[in-house]
């Protein structure tokens, strides 16, 4: 079979939709969406070793869970709790955020936990386990 995209949309090549999964954490029930492994998450997965050391597991989480239309809700810094600032080009300027929040921290460790498993669930979903 010759390599075309209508040969790739036949063979499924491409990732579907995002997955809704609700996460239940101190209390709080919160619903998102989960990327099937895809490119995205390749990316996410390769990104963490050049972008600026970030950790792939917050590269994973930052890379797979999204809105409804697959968007992006976060960045590795939201997981990890670092702020990321521009360099200012002039005497004067105040750097200003570029990822991350100053006034948050790290992401509490066992939401990471259930954000991780929640992932998995779709990522792995209908793999036969050995």
């Amino acid at each position: 079979m010759e390599l075309t995209l209508d040969s790739l949309k036949s063979a499924k090549a491409f990732s579907s939709k995002p997955v809704r999964k609700t996460i239940e954490w101190n209390g709080h029930t919160f619903d998102t969406y989960v990327r099937p492994i895809s490119f995205q998450t390749a990316m996410g997965d390769i990104s963490s070793a050049s972008e600026g050391g970030a950790h792939i597991l917050a590269c994973r989480i930052a890379s797979s869970l999204c809105d409804a239309d697959g968007k992006a809700i976060m960045t590795p810094w939201d997981v990890t709790g670092e702020v990321v600032y521009s360099t200012p080009q002039k005497p004067g300027d105040k750097p200003e955020v570029i990822a991350g929040n100053p006034e948050a921290g790290p992401m509490d460790g066992e939401l990471v936990k259930k954000l991780l498993i929640a992932i998995n669930e779709v990522q792995n979903a209908g793999k036969i386990k050995s």
